[in-house]
């Protein structure tokens, strides 16, 4: 068993055992000696006794450190959700997913208005095209027998004016059915923005009714 000598108010203590001068609590600049020391040493300098001077461990790191304040501090402000509010949430959710299928479905709608009747996309399907003829007097060309403004816009050749015809008459049917299908898209979103634009702005005005009238009510009260 190792024993230990302490100086205390210069005056030499001891000898300890490590049990004792732990009951003792000596600090670590505690002037100390124990057989095979040349001379006194402050306490936690020697091996011996470094464990009494472990009482808690070293502080955290700056920046774990901060973490861990910066996770309280959120843990603090976090706040439960009201039950209420959740369910509110869910039903305006609810109430605009349905509006906007609703627009969906006015946007479907409208691509036959657009398509047969507002562009008449399929207006040269049933044309003929074999009476057609051209003829050139001069530096001019005359077109017989074409369907409506089919060659408004086109220069045809003067060979192959059938072909030319329902060439055309393909290019306009894609082209006008692209402008139904983006018109339709169209008619979409604006009715869904219309249609939820229209419910939040009742939903407000019904509010700003509502809190004037509990105004005048609680006035009212007060008053008598």
């Amino acid at each position: 068993m190792k024993l230990f000598y302490i100086a205390s108010n210069n005056k030499q203590e001891g000898p300890y055992t490590f049990e004792e001068l732990q009951a003792k609590k000596i600090e670590k600049g505690t002037l100390t000696w124990m057989q095979g020391l040349n001379d006194w040493t402050r306490a936690e300098d020697i091996n011996e006794l470094s464990e009494l001077f472990i009482s808690a461990p070293p502080p955290l790191p700056k920046s774990q450190e901060k973490i861990y304040k910066v996770d309280a501090i959120i843990s603090k402000k976090k706040k439960p959700i009201n039950p209420e509010i959740k369910i509110i949430t869910a039903n305006e959710i609810k109430t605009n997913f349905q509006l906007i299928i609703f627009a969906l479905i006015i946007g479907i709608l409208s691509f036959p208005i657009f398509y047969f009747g507002i562009y008449n996309a399929p207006k040269y399907d049933n044309a003929d095209f074999s009476k057609i003829r051209i003829e050139q007097r001069g530096g001019s060309i005359s077109i017989y027998g074409a369907p409506g403004d089919l060659f408004v816009g086109y220069t045809p050749s003067m060979f192959n004016i059938q072909s030319q015809a329902k060439s055309i008459a393909k290019n306009r049917k894609t082209r006008l059915t692209e402008k139904s299908f983006t018109s339709s898209f169209i008619t979409l979103l604006v009715s869904a923005g219309l249609i939820i634009l229209v419910r939040y702005l009742s939903k407000g005005v019904g509010w700003v009714i509502e809190t004037s009238d509990k105004k005048e009510s609680n006035g009212h009260n007060n008053g008598l």
